[in-house]
């Protein structure tokens, strides 16, 4: 069967739902949002949910500015719940990273984001539970925490849906059509969709989509483990999410019970997985040295207990961050990949970048910093990131990070 549409979205994860979103604030209708599986399926539904503004870029310091209002109001927007959960967010520092904490500290002041910088003293007014002595500054942002992603997800594709989206899960991408136009179609193992704008939101298959389109997309795929561990006794309020650059860890609680532990440790973000041969299983002691790194640095993890451990896969591209591009190369075709762990804080001013794109003659001004032949250029975005910190602490190279 042959189905008509104005735009194809390929993917249903956060990033996919949000531009499904923004498009119909703009007055698009016919939409078909094609995901192999059910929607959140990917990377979305293993996601923290950390929504933190620490960059030392003042464009993503706003996105993440803009996604954090769009999850704290998420309702209000959407019609939906985001289970937004306010905590506030410290990062770690010392003297090493003193000044990269100030200049991103600097930037959000720029933007009217409540934080403060911390001295040794004025950490425990804020985590009292902490125990280490080689933390001897912070970065504090009042209004941080964290949100349901998967919720996120489905609270964007409703409201899509209810002005006229159409789902289609369940569906492989087979082919990408094309003529001397541009693109024609996607055909899928269940239909095809006519249509002469295709979206590629593919997370970790979105290299392999890009291929379909005649296209080389820089992404490699990479697992990220997190663990949960159950607290002996239940907090009377949720304590900061803390980012630890020195134990390249981040902590952030779940509920009363829990907290999830991930990683930014180089070696923990470089295990490449295909993500056709992906499974959650074994993690080969992951969990059990991830605990070992942090059980001693907050009081309240003492006689804590993992209680399970998972991961999700990663599209990373050279310099760790999206892209969102139109193809110069093939009309019609838009990139929105590649999102390096960014994707759910960011998502929100992701489908207004990608919307532009597509629906505007002169684009956002911020598109340009995510274009696709920047790599090409050797213009790589510059920007220190909570994983970045763990890296010029280990001293390796800049590549292919991922974030909480």
């Amino acid at each position: 069967m042959s189905i008509r549409a104005d735009v194809v979205i390929i993917g249903g994860g956060i990033v996919g739902a949000s531009i499904a979103f923004h498009l119909v604030l703009e007055g698009f209708r016919r939409i078909v949002i094609v995901e192999r599986t059910h929607l959140g399926a990917g990377s979305t539904g293993r996601s923290s949910g950390v929504l933190r503004q620490f960059y030392t870029n003042k464009v993503l310091v706003d996105m993440a500015r803009i996604g954090l209002n769009y999850y704290s109001r998420f309702e209000e927007i959407t019609g939906s719940p985001s289970d937004y959960t306010k905590t506030g967010f410290l990062l770690a520092g010392n003297e090493a990273n003193a000044e990269t904490l100030g200049l991103g500290f600097r930037l959000q002041q720029e933007l009217g984001i409540r934080s403060r910088m911390l001295a040794k003293e004025e950490i425990m007014e804020y985590l009292p539970s902490l125990l280490r002595t080689d933390i001897t500054l912070g970065l504090y942002e009042e209004d941080a925490g964290y949100a349901d992603a998967h919720a996120s997800c489905l609270g964007f594709i409703r409201y899509a849906k209810e002005h006229g989206a159409a789902i289609m899960q369940g569906a492989r991408v087979l082919a990408i059509a094309r003529d001397a136009d541009g693109v024609s179609g996607v055909r899928t193992d269940r239909d095809t969709i006519e249509t002469r704008t295709i979206i590629n939101c593919g997370g970790p298959w979105a290299a392999a989509i890009g291929h379909l389109a005649g296209m080389h997309l820089p992404i490699e795929t990479s697992r990220h483990y997190k663990v949960g561990i159950a607290l002996p006794s239940p907090m009377d309020k949720p304590f900061p999410i803390f980012s630890d650059p020195v134990r390249s860890v981040y902590i952030r609680p779940d509920g009363k019970r829990l907290a999830i532990l991930g990683s930014n440790h180089p070696d923990d973000v470089r295990e490449k997985v295909d993500p056709e041969l992906f499974r959650d299983g074994d993690d080969g002691g992951k969990a059990a040295e991830l605990w070992s790194r942090c059980s001693d640095s907050l009081s309240l993890l003492q006689n804590g207990e993992v209680v399970g451990s998972w991961s999700g896969i990663y599209a990373v591209t050279p310099d760790g961050f999206p892209i969102l591009d139109k193809s110069d190369q093939v009309k019609g075709f838009y990139s929105a990949c590649g999102l390096s762990g960014h994707g759910f804080k960011l998502a929100p001013a992701i489908g207004q970048i990608v919307t532009s794109l597509v629906a505007h003659s002169v684009p956002d001004p911020r598109a340009r910093m995510f274009r696709l032949s920047r790599f090409e250029e050797n213009d790589l975005i510059d920007s220190v990131t909570t994983s970045a910190l763990s890296r010029l602490k280990h001293d390796q190279p800049h590549a292919s990070e991922v974030e909480q």
